[in-house]
């Protein structure tokens, strides 16, 4: 009775055999990769997210955010998560640089 109600592929039966799937990009060569993070590069975007952090706290979050999103996403992403931790947080929140909702 279980049988009755398989789809009729999974059966059996050379009427309706499954297809092989068409050859995928992975199958044919890796995806491209992006190079690893030197220890220079490590060390400039930590400048760079130190540098930013030490502006949302002096003069504003937005200011920070705008120059963040000017360089890049990533940079935007990790100023977000620093600034987003009990540390910060409560500093920026001291200083009156955000609002209370």
């Amino acid at each position: 009775m279980i049988r009755q109600n398989l789809d009729p592929r999974l059966r059996g039966g050379d009427k309706h055999k499954i297809k092989p799937m068409p050859e995928t990009f992975s199958q044919k060569e890796a995806p491209p990769t992006q190079p690893a993070e030197t220890a220079e590069d490590a060390e400039k975007r930590e400048a760079d997210i130190n540098a930013l952090i030490e502006l949302a706290l002096t003069k504003s979050v937005e200011e920070a955010v705008a120059i963040a999103r000017s360089k890049s996403p990533h940079l935007l992403d990790e100023l977000h998560d620093r600034l987003n931790t009990d540390t910060y947080y409560q500093k920026l929140k001291e200083l009156g640089k955000l609002e209370e909702l």
